[in-house]
């Protein structure tokens, strides 16, 4: 649980990024305030942004995290991969599959989408120790999240 609370935070801070605030938080709200009792009708809000522009990536994007809340992992699944076809070249799309996968306990999956990624990355090099975890090769697990907080540390240095 608190690992998806680490990468939500990831997410809503690279989604910041690219998008601007406004855009941002909108999303996030989306997701943040959903909830069983209004599922079916965010998922309609996201149905209409896909058919106003079916080569969004984002849209795509956004559609599989609020799928991976309400644990739809095969459509989360579906839409992060149709992220990545629309935009291949998009780092984000292959952090949040490779997460999903590793999840899944598909750790070979995973770390073919992670060895697309920026090992300079902090969220990169959380994912490698997620997966060394996964298998067991603690030392390696511990190097990468290690590094890991080494850039975050070097890029919110007072």
């Amino acid at each position: 649980m608190r690992s998806k609370l680490i990468l939500l935070s990831f997410i809503l801070i690279i989604t910041q990024n690219i998008f601007g605030n406004e855009t941002a938080k909108k999303w996030y709200l989306l997701h943040k305030q959903a909830t069983k009792t209004n599922y079916l009708d965010t998922e309609k809000e996201f149905e209409k942004i896909i058919k106003r522009n079916k080569n969004n990536e984002y849209a795509f994007y956004e559609r599989a995290l609020f799928y991976y809340k309400f644990h739809k992992d095969s459509l989360s699944h579906l839409d992060i991969s149709k992220a990545i076809e629309l935009n291949p070249s998009k780092q984000l799309f292959y952090l949040f599959r490779a997460f999903l996968l590793t999840e899944f306990g598909k750790s070979e999956q995973a770390i073919n989408d992670i060895n697309k990624l920026d090992k300079t990355d902090f969220e990169t090099n959380y994912l490698y120790g997620k997966y060394f975890l996964s298998i067991d090769s603690l030392e390696l697990a511990f190097e990468y999240f290690n590094q890991a907080i080494k850039i975050i540390e070097q890029y919110h240095a007072p």
